[in-house]
């Protein structure tokens, strides 16, 4: 649905992104066996970025923000954004056809 609408950063962009994501990581985060399992505590912050950087809003429990802060989130909080595909996703896109921005 979105192939070729979003800009990427070039590669060493990408690869000086996630260098400096690793040593930021492991500059807290103490080296074991385990140490997988602890990047579930940053889940929802991952999560949060990647909505943001397709332009949804990543308060998916809004408007109700008890929830939004009491309420683990579900995979059904996620519903809406990736769409199946459709015959009108190989059309070309038209002018001003932009994902859902987010609330300010």
């Amino acid at each position: 649905a979105w192939a070729g609408k979003m800009s990427l950063p070039s590669t060493e962009q990408m690869e000086k992104s996630l260098e400096a994501m690793k040593v930021w990581k492991r500059s807290w985060m103490p080296k074991s066996s385990v140490r997988s399992n602890q990047v579930l505590l940053h889940q929802i912050s991952y999560h949060d970025s990647l909505l943001k950087d397709m332009g949804f809003n990543h308060h998916r429990k809004a408007p109700n923000y008890l929830k939004e802060v009491f309420q683990p989130y579900q995979s059904g909080d996620y519903d809406g954004i990736v769409e199946p595909p459709t015959a009108s996703d190989s059309e070309p896109a038209e002018s001003g056809a932009e994902p859902q921005a987010e609330a300010a």
